[in-house]
C-alpha cells in the first residue's frame, strides 16, 4: 500500500488549477477498455454512479457515454468548473459536487458503482476505500483505474525520462507511486470488504503535432511542481526539441483498472 509520507510527498504535486482548461489534451483512458468495463459491472441507463476525483470529467464523460448517470466529486475548483461545463454541453446527467475520496458529500448506499479514475493515489487508501464501501449499494461494484505512460513501448519516453533526470536528478514520478499502490491493491480492496478483483488492462495511443505534444506534457503536474521555471522550460523544450522533426508524435499509453463487488 501507498506510505502517508509518499502521499505527503505526492500532494504537493496536486495543484491542476492552471491547467484545468487545458487538461483535455492529455489522452484519456482506452476507449474499448472502458466499453469493457460496462459490460462487467453491467451498467444500464439506470445505473446510479460516482465518480471520485473527477477531474475536468474526462472519466466522467465516458461514463456518460455508457448511459450511466449520477455524481463527480472533484475538490479543485477549476477542474471541477471545467468539467461540469464539459459534461452539460454533452447533455450528460451529473451532478457535480466538492468532495474528496476521504470525505464524499454522499448518503450511505447511494451509488451501484463507484469509480476512481486516476485518483486513489492521492487519497489515504484506507479511508477512501471505506467510503466507497459506505456509498455503494448491496452488490455494488467499485473500478480504480489509471492511465500511465508505456516507458516499454514508447522510445520517446525512456529519452524524456532521461532528459528529466538529468536536469533535476532524483526528482520524484508519481507513475513510480501508482505503480506500487497497484502491486496489491486487489488484496487491499479484499481487506476492506470488497469481493475478488477483475483487472483489465490495455494499450492505445494518441498522435500529435509536435506543439501539442509539448502542451500534453506540461499538464504533468509532479514535473512542475518540482522543478525551478529554468528547469522546467529546459525540460519542455526539449521535449519539443525531440519531436519538432516528426509530423505526427505517438504518445503511447496503457490503462489498468481494477474492479470488484462489495461483499454483503
Amino acid at each position: 500500500m501507498i506510505t502517508t509520507e509518499l502521499q505527503d510527498v505526492h500532494h504537493q504535486w496536486a495543484d491542476y488549477t492552471s491547467i484545468a482548461t487545458e487538461y483535455h489534451i492529455y489522452p484519456n483512458y482506452a476507449d474499448w477498455l472502458v466499453r469493457a468495463l460496462g459490460m462487467v459491472v453491467s451498467c444500464t441507463r439506470d445505473t446510479r454512479v460516482a465518480d471520485i476525483g473527477a477531474g475536468s470529467g474526462k472519466l466522467t464523460q465516458m461514463l456518460g457515454e455508457l448511459g450511466a448517470s449520477g455524481f463527480a466529486i472533484e475538490p479543485n475548483d477549476a477542474m471541477r468548473d471545467e468539467g461540469e461545463r464539459l459534461t452539460a454541453a454533452k447533455g450528460f446527467d451529473f451532478h457535480w459536487m466538492k468532495g474528496t475520496a476521504e470525505d464524499i458529500p454522499l448518503d450511505d448506499a447511494a451509488v451501484d458503482w463507484v469509480c476512481l479514475g486516476s485518483s486513489l493515489h492521492w487519497a489515504d487508501t484506507t479511508r477512501a476505500l471505506s467510503e466507497a464501501h459506505r456509498i455503494l449499494r448491496p452488490g455494488g461494484s467499485i473500478s480504480v483505474l489509471w492511465d500511465l505512460r508505456d516507458e516499454e513501448r514508447d522510445p520517446h519516453f525512456r529519452a524524456i525520462e532521461a532528459i528529466i533526470h538529468e536536469t533535476r536528478p532524483g526528482l520524484g514520478r508519481a507513475p513510480t507511486i501508482i505503480r506500487k499502490l497497484m502491486l496489491d491493491l486487489d488484496e487491499v480492496l479484499t481487506r476492506h470488504g470488497f469481493g475478488e478483483c477483475i483487472r483489465l488492462e490495455a494499450a492505445h495511443r494518441r498522435w500529435y503535432t509536435p506543439e501539442d505534444y509539448v502542451r500534453a506534457w506540461r499538464t504533468v503536474r509532479d514535473l512542475a511542481a518540482q522543478t525551478t521555471q529554468k528547469e522546467y522550460n529546459t525540460i519542455m523544450k526539449r521535449i519539443y526539441d525531440l519531436a519538432k522533426d516528426e509530423t505526427m508524435v505517438p504518445m503511447n499509453m496503457r490503462t489498468f483498472c481494477f474492479t470488484s463487488r462489495i461483499l454483503s
